[in-house]
């Protein structure tokens, strides 16, 4: 069995946001994480549930204008 070390495994945009899915080994059970990038490039945080990536991108959107 291969090990995943959270390198990207995809990619793409969401709301003008770059994101990112990570598959990491955690106890011998992968965990998915999508991470988000602004526009500007600033970190917009991540989440391990797809469903409150919006909700994190409406924050990060929220916090910097």
């Amino acid at each position: 069995m291969k090990k995943t070390l959270g390198h990207p495994v995809e990619t793409g945009e969401l709301n003008g946001y770059t994101i990112a899915l990570t598959a990491e080994d955690y106890r011998q059970t992968t965990s998915f994480w999508w991470h988000a990038w602004s526009p500007s490039g600033s970190y917009a945080g991540q989440s391990n549930d797809e469903d409150l990536l919006a909700l994190l991108i409406a924050r990060h959107r929220f916090d910097h204008a």
